[in-house]
């Protein structure tokens, strides 16, 4: 799973028409989901307001899923940081990326069905989104572990976050390889 979210969002479409806010979902969502899906082979699930959600290895045929994810945030640091760079004023993005198993699952009733990806690494996924630095990717315990020796990572041990009763092993994730 990979979560991102522009950190100072809310405060920049306050301050902003929302034909500017439009445009600035546009420019970010034109460059990021032909990213994920063409590049890193993963889906892009949703887009929530600021937010985005992606999934990688949904069909099962993706072993190394977990760097898929990694590089697409790594990936997309980079690249919206250049249309950030390009217009002053605004907001950066957050990244978390969290590696384990998770049911998609038909929810709703007559009229309203939906299909949702639901358990734990789902939840924990926009809990590290939520934690990662501004520009930065945060990555769970899971996903470091099958990443490639040579990942450059700093390590955020005992990271309590909303909802856990246990703290997280995590990690800003800076580079794949050395």
């Amino acid at each position: 799973m990979l979560f991102s979210d522009l950190a100072g969002f809310t405060g920049f479409a306050e301050a902003s028409t929302p034909t500017e806010v439009a445009a600035l979902l546009s420019s970010y969502y034109e460059v990021a989901a032909p990213l994920i899906s063409r590049e890193f082979g993963g889906e892009v699930e949703k887009f929530i307001g600021d937010g985005m959600m992606a999934t990688f290895n949904s069909r099962g045929d993706q072993p190394d899923h977990a760097l898929r994810a990694a590089g697409a945030g790594l990936a997309l640091q980079r690249e919206l940081g250049l249309v950030a760079d390009r217009h002053p004023g605004w907001p950066r993005l957050r990244v978390g990326v969290n590696t384990g198993a998770a049911l998609l699952r038909e929810l709703g009733g007559p009229g309203n069905v939906s299909y949702v990806l639901v358990g734990d690494t789902i939840n924990t996924g926009a809990r590290l989104e939520g934690q990662a630095p501004v520009g930065g990717v945060l990555i769970g315990d899971e996903t470091y572990r099958h990443l490639p020796d040579g990942a450059v990572v700093q390590a955020m041990s005992g990271l309590m976050v909303k909802g856990k009763q246990n703290a997280l092993e995590a990690y800003v994730l800076h580079s794949l390889s050395s």
